[in-house]
């Protein structure tokens, strides 16, 4: 059977989604829980996309399939949550068709970036981005909204892929006593959405300007923007099938 499994972690203790050999990642924890509960040895979870080290998720997506996974729904739903740990959180299991596929059946993904720049709180320093001077919200929506539509994002990202086109559909924000940006693609590249908000940010303080961000969207290049927004501030925020 074939399973859609929902989930939201912490990314502060592992090395992001993928599995490593000898580092904690998510893919790996899952994988581990489930040759532990279920006794499969060659079981292989697919997610939506990878996260990087430090990076969270309000709402991630995996499938996974076996001959040998034969339960309800609820029945895997409750096993997995007995051994997760507790930066790991399941949300929902569903049986799905054979066909679906977490990676390749995702429409589009929204992330979020979190940026405190009211108070410092140790306590939430590896869940925000900490600046110490306030922010232009304006400025980082003016820049923010010359990434919306089909570019090459090869300036700012540290892919090896040769494919580096992407479609932006929406960006926003939000202002309370943070401001959190939210921007919605039909896929992301490595480091994309952390190298467009620090070149934002640049721009909010005067560092850069619109037409340079303008250049790096018409003129693409790799290793062109070396910024990097910390991954603290990073959530994959949603997954739209």
């Amino acid at each position: 059977m074939n399973y859609k499994i929902s989930l939201r972690y912490d990314g502060s203790l592992f090395y992001g989604w993928a599995r490593q050999p000898q580092k904690r990642t998510v893919q790996g924890d899952l994988e581990e829980i489930f040759k532990s509960i279920f006794k499969i040895n060659n079981i292989r979870i697919i997610g939506s996309g990878r996260t990087d080290k430090g990076v969270h998720a309000y709402e991630q997506t995996f499938s996974v399939k076996h001959s040998a996974l034969k339960y309800d729904s609820h029945i895997i739903y409750q096993a997995l949550c007995s051994r997760t740990s507790s930066d790991i959180q399941i949300l929902e299991v569903q049986k799905v068709d054979d066909s679906f596929h977490a990676q390749y059946n995702a429409t589009s993904k929204t992330y979020q970036y979190v940026i405190n720049d009211y108070e410092f709180d140790l306590f939430r320093n590896n869940y925000e981005l900490f600046v110490n001077q306030k922010i232009n919200d304006q400025k980082i929506l003016e820049a923010l909204e010359l990434f919306v539509g089909e570019h090459d994002f090869k300036s700012f990202s540290t892919s090896e892929l040769t494919m580096t086109i992407r479609r932006i559909n929406w960006v926003k924000i939000k202002r309370d006593t943070h401001l959190i940006i939210y921007i919605n693609a039909n896929g992301f590249l490595k480091n994309m959405v952390r190298m467009i908000v620090a070149s934002c940010l640049d721009y909010a303080f005067n560092k850069i300007s619109l037409a340079k961000i303008h250049e790096l969207l018409i003129y693409p290049k790799k290793g062109a923007s070396i910024k990097l927004a910390p991954a603290c501030g990073l959530y994959l925020y949603k997954v739209y099938y």
